[in-house]
């Protein structure tokens, strides 16, 4: 109850979900989508008063479609400061949080340095990797989640530490030391955990009171 009043002057609802289906988006109002696949697959949903917009459209200064209105956060950002921004730049009166997303990276998490260590060295030993026939035998050989592999394969042809054709990877010959950290998909991987961290695995107080700082701010 007292929650409920304190959201009077600017209602946070969270409704965050795995699931979205046609019936949450019956409701007038902006909804905001950031990322693009999300909104093509769910465009048909949308009709009359309810409109579907990237994240972008707003924080570019289209304010005025969403002023004194509901704002609809669909899907999760990557990047934390990506709904900040829609947020301060909307000032919504009423915001629901749905923050779909289909699977949490903070399942897989961020693989150590000895993970990354074992797939170099088995690269450096076994030319000619075929990752999409021998991705299964490299996970059971290296007891490693083949997800987890995929992105450090990832994080490695970002660094040219390997190169891959026709999905063949080899070390590259004249590969340079370079921080792991320094790769754009470990800089995004440490960003979607900080992001599921605040957003989705935070309770509805603390959720609330974040968007509400934001709508103050």
């Amino acid at each position: 109850m007292v929650d409920d009043l304190n959201q009077a002057a600017a209602p946070v609802i969270d409704e965050r979900t795995r699931v979205l289906h046609e019936q949450m988006f019956a409701k007038s109002g902006t909804y905001v989508f950031f990322h693009e696949r999300n909104l093509a697959q769910l465009k048909g949903y949308f009709n009359g008063d309810a409109k579907a917009v990237m994240y972008d459209q707003l924080i570019n200064g289209n304010r005025s479609d969403t002023e004194d209105s509901q704002l609809f956060i669909v899907d999760c950002p990557d990047v934390i400061e990506d709904l900040t921004k829609v947020i301060e730049s909307c000032r919504p009166t009423t915001t629901v949080l749905y923050l779909y997303k289909k699977q949490l990276v903070s399942k897989i998490g961020m693989p150590d340095r000895n993970s990354y260590a074992k797939l170099f060295k088995f690269i450096r030993e076994n030319p000619n990797i075929n990752i999409a026939t021998q991705l299964k035998h490299l996970s059971e050989h290296l007891h490693i989640a083949a997800r987890t592999i995929v992105f450090m394969v990832q994080v490695f042809l970002e660094l040219d530490f390997i190169t891959i054709n026709d999905r063949v990877i080899n070390l590259n010959p004249h590969y340079a030391a370079h921080d792991l950290k320094s790769a754009p998909s470990y800089r995004l991987r440490e960003e979607q955990l900080k992001t599921e961290k605040q957003l989705l695995v935070s309770d509805t107080h603390k959720l609330v009171k974040f968007i509400k700082d934001c709508l103050d701010s």
